[in-house]
């Protein structure tokens, strides 16, 4: 290790902590025909991704906040002091939300999302399940409904 250099690292940068929340649904057979085709690549498990996107970003910069706030949609970036309480937001509504809807709708038999939220009894489980878990949620500026 190098001394000085961690010195001035030490003396000269920050760190700041951030989030990323992008979703990114299974690819249909269409996508891939149209990247395949549109292209040229013969990519059998392409990566599209939904409108939605939140990017949260500790406020805690050496020299300057980036301007990013509004660079694609209000609110897509989030500048915060703190990003811990985004995180637990996101591991326990749409982690822990996206796992109890997996687990039980596999358990009665369901294959894909669409089947299992279609079902009165998974759709009710996890509304019951987001009610309690938003409970252990810290306060962040979201709408959490």
């Amino acid at each position: 290790m190098n001394p000085e250099l961690a010195a001035w690292i030490e003396a000269n940068t920050l760190f700041p902590n951030s989030m990323v929340d992008r979703i990114t649904p299974r690819c249909s057979d269409e996508t891939k025909l149209f990247i395949n085709s549109q292209y040229k690549v013969d990519d059998a498990s392409p990566v599209k991704s939904e409108e939605f996107i939140q990017w949260v970003i500790e406020d805690k910069f050496c020299d300057g906040r980036p301007n990013w706030e509004g660079v694609n949609e209000p609110g897509d970036v989030i500048y915060c002091p703190d990003v811990v309480p985004f995180e637990m937001m996101k591991l326990r509504l749409l982690n822990g939300g996206h796992s109890s809807l997996a687990y039980f709708g596999h358990l009665l038999g369901h294959e894909m999302v669409d089947g299992s939220m279609a079902d009165p009894l998974v759709r009710e489980f996890v509304k019951k399940y987001m009610d309690q878990a938003t409970i252990a949620v810290p306060d962040v500026p979201v709408d959490l409904e």
